[in-house]
């Protein structure tokens, strides 16, 4: 981990046991097991293919009505909040206790998220798909070392993204990470929204214009992506080929600047 030097006899211990417990439940906020104790553990079992079984995959395009675009934009606001709130409660637990903290513990964590009345809103989405973005962080966690974790996730996901962008001959458009898309206000564009995450939907000050916060944000995305695309490709798409992916943080590569 960044910032740990010397021998590992210099390093702090790993808490364990009834002191880590007690670190989960009263520092961390972290409710107890005590209702899963009892619980018989149930194995996993495998599904095994049929002999000549064949696989066949299909592809489906959704048009959502506006009340389901408006769920799906909260639901995936819903899920980035989880993931990034169980990467800080992780990080927090080992870097300043030195406990370590797993799938379980954030989904815990997760139930009270959902009861405390300033994050009441994660009622509002399923908690089996919130469940599933911890799983992805849990993932993220086995598969890279603590340091770099995030951005290692984040590239395996660019790759995956551009790759498949490629096959199917569209662009990709990452803007810049600094961009403050939850902030600015998507009818003047003026950046006078608030940084606290637990406010959902907030009134501009400029123009009286009321948002909610990830619909307001995707909004601000898909213009900047656009204004990206327009930046390397221009006006014309047949004046130049447009390239699979397009970063912000590249485009001095395309004699553009941001």
């Amino acid at each position: 981990m960044a910032g740990q030097e010397g021998s590992p006899a210099d390093r702090p211990a790993r808490v364990t046991g009834d002191e880590a417990r007690r670190i989960k439940r009263e520092d961390l906020g972290i409710p107890g097991r005590s209702k899963h104790e009892k619980r018989a553990a149930v194995p996993v079992k495998g599904r095994t293919k049929a002999a000549g079984t064949r696989e066949r995959t299909y592809r489906f395009r959704f048009h959502p009505s506006p009340g389901q675009a408006d769920q799906l934009v909260r639901t995936f606001g819903a899920c980035r909040w989880v993931y990034n709130r169980g990467l800080d409660l992780r990080r927090e637990g080992w870097e300043r206790h030195r406990v370590s903290i797993g799938y379980a513990e954030t989904c815990r964590a997760l139930t009270g998220w959902r009861r405390a009345e300033e994050t009441s809103w994660l009622r509002e989405v399923s908690s089996t798909v919130l469940q599933q973005s911890l799983r992805h962080l849990d993932g993220a966690f086995k598969r890279f070392s603590r340091e770099g974790i995030t951005d290692a996730g984040w590239g395996a996901l660019l790759r995956r993204l551009a790759y498949k962008a490629e096959w199917y001959g569209r662009t990709l458009v990452v803007v810049d990470p600094r961009y403050p898309s939850t902030r600015i206000c998507s009818r003047c564009q003026s950046v006078e929204g608030p940084t606290d995450l637990s406010v959902r939907v907030w009134t501009c000050a400029s123009c009286g214009a009321t948002h909610d916060r990830d619909g307001n944000a995707a909004v601000n995305l898909r213009e900047e992506g656009l204004r990206l695309y327009r930046l390397v490709v221009g006006a014309d798409p047949g004046e130049r080929v447009a390239p699979p992916l397009i970063r912000a943080v590249d485009l001095a590569t395309y004699g553009q600047a941001v």
